[in-house]
């Protein structure tokens, strides 16, 4: 995988492996303790499944760029204009 950040060779490794490298390696260094929160808190919300989410908390990032333009809950908001 290939990001403006770096690159991160993902053969042969597990859906656990492969996330916590593609945040690691790939992922913009402003999001990267978003994601590593959410990586450690999923699989405690979904009781340890092989594939771990947090809907709610996923989702709640893409409302929030679809309300406010941003994803990151840290920078300034402001209310989408139609």
């Amino acid at each position: 995988m290939v990001s403006e950040q770096d690159l991160v060779d993902l053969r042969a490794k597990s859906s656990k492996e492969s996330a916590r490298l593609i945040i690691e390696k790939c992922a913009h260094p402003i999001y990267k303790d978003q994601l590593r929160d959410y990586f450690e808190h999923a699989p405690r919300f979904s009781f340890n499944q092989h594939i771990s989410h947090d809907l709610k908390q996923a989702l709640s990032w893409h409302i929030r760029l679809q309300e406010t333009d941003l994803l990151h809950p840290d920078h300034q908001t402001t209310t989408r204009q139609f």
